[in-house]
């Protein structure tokens, strides 16, 4: 069987890891196959664009804000905080399961909101005493 010019291209793509599907005899990297069904699922319309830039602008704010606390906050102690987040996340699931969804949801807000304090509270701590010296 011949291929036309884009699945020659695409299958050309080699970034492992590598799918290979035995009756067509085609190789191709899973990376391709999840863009195609991203960029499809886009233009199908499955896609808030509203809630996704909403989204990218608070990853790339906590992004900088992330970079700058680990001057002032330990890594240790922000994995542990994160471990105990996904804790209270399972306990969360759990209460949801047993139809507390209002239980479950003020656990996890208020774990979330506690971690961020947990973070942000030395570094704000920080920065005051480094404009005071």
């Amino acid at each position: 069987m011949r291929l036309s010019f884009i699945p020659q291209r695409l299958q050309g793509i080699k970034i492992p890891p590598m799918i290979y599907f035995a009756k067509l005899g085609l190789i191709i990297s899973l990376w391709v196959v999840l863009a195609v069904g991203f960029f499809t699922s886009a233009l199908a319309g499955y896609v808030e664009w509203i809630t996704a830039l909403i989204i990218l602008a608070g990853s790339l704010l906590g992004v900088q804000l992330g970079v700058y606390a680990t001057k002032y906050v330990t890594g240790m102690k922000i994995r542990v905080l994160f471990a105990m987040l996904v804790f209270v996340v399972a306990v969360s699931v759990s209460l949801k399961q047993m139809n507390m969804p209002t239980i479950s949801s003020y656990l996890v807000m208020s774990a979330a909101c506690a971690l961020c304090l947990a973070i942000l509270l030395p570094l704000g701590k920080n920065l005051l005493h480094r404009t005071t010296s």
